[in-house]
């Protein structure tokens, strides 16, 4: 029985390259190209977003799943770009630190494995990008799912009313905007899920028994000598000293 040759075509590991008989040398020429430090790939192939979401989990072990955006990328999701892949696994001691891939942790087993990758399920999914997307585009993954009859607006609206994830709450948001037979290929997402904040109220103007408009600065009592008033004349700066840095002068006997 022949051994399996390994498939450069896909994301691989540098160790599994060694195992199979490709050289150190080799793996550092043009010939391969680095998705993740010891992740490789064929330098023939683009490296496209699924690529790189089943090229994270080779950096886990077998139980990680690909979550998040990167599960929304796996799916076909639509989702905004985001910078870093998903990877959720099921201990602390499983997590694994590497540039480029965020790490989560979770007891919960609510996943589905497509095309042989392992990654978050329709409605785990949804709940997990509520903690990295806005409510409208949260609004039309759920529109797509829907659309796409990868889950009904009941069993969404059920998983996120059960689920104790920490972006549930915003999950719960969105699933009441959710709307089976979208014709949109964005969702439709509703108008009044982006609605701007209600302005401020305009400034009370009806009049006191002063006479003075409700909202208007208070005003300043006038004093003695100022504009406007006739009494006592201000004495001027030059003998007063006042603002000019020059102390007055005191007449003789006064002192």
């Amino acid at each position: 029985m022949t051994e399996k040759k390994l498939d450069t075509s896909r994301p691989f590991r540098r160790a599994d390259a060694l195992t199979d008989g490709i050289t150190a040398k080799e793996l550092r020429g043009p010939r391969f190209r680095t998705i993740f430090r010891g992740v490789l790939i064929n330098a023939c192939v683009k490296v496209t977003p699924k690529l790189r979401a089943e090229a994270a989990l080779r950096l886990f072990d077998p139980t990680a799943f690909a979550s998040h955006a990167s599960a929304a990328r796996l799916l076909d999701v639509p989702v905004p770009t985001l910078p870093d892949e998903h990877v959720t696994v099921f201990h602390q001691r499983m997590r694994r630190h590497h540039r480029g891939v965020r790490t989560h942790v979770s007891a919960t087993m609510d996943v589905r494995k497509v095309n042989g990758v392992l990654l978050s399920d329709y409605a785990r999914m949804f709940v997990e990008l509520a903690e990295l997307i806005g409510l409208v585009d949260l609004v039309v993954v759920g529109d797509h799912l829907v659309r796409k009859g990868r889950i009904t607006p009941a069993e969404l609206v059920s998983y996120c009313a059960a689920s104790r994830h920490r972006a549930a709450r915003a999950a719960r948001r969105a699933v009441a905007y959710v709307r089976p037979d979208v014709d949109s290929p964005d969702g439709d997402a509703p108008a009044h899920a982006d609605r701007p904040r209600r302005a401020p109220r305009a400034r009370d103007q009806r009049q006191d028994p002063g006479g003075r408009r409700r909202g208007d600065a208070p005003l300043r009592p006038q004093l003695p000598g100022g504009a406007g008033h006739r009494g006592v004349r201000r004495a001027p700066a030059h003998r007063t000293g006042r603002g000019t840095g020059v102390r007055p002068r005191t007449p003789r006997g006064h002192r």
